[in-house]
């Protein structure tokens, strides 16, 4: 098991939106699958982010996948 620790922050950007920064370290350097499992993983997730409704959507009936 790779133990890991991921970061987040939350910035306003103005206009009513927020950027979200993630950013995982610790990883071991020799751990070079886990390193790329998780290069793999990252860069699904702004696609998985995006299909996500965010809460105004919800309340006008948006639906999650």
């Amino acid at each position: 098991m790779v133990h890991t620790i991921l970061t987040w922050t939350l910035t306003e950007t103005g206009a009513g939106l927020t950027r979200l920064h993630l950013e995982q370290s610790g990883f071991d350097p020799s751990a070079k699958r886990a390193i790329g499992g998780a290069r793999y993983a990252w860069n699904l997730m702004p696609e998985q982010l995006q299909a996500r409704p965010n809460s105004d959507q919800q309340k006008e009936g948006g639906t999650r996948r």
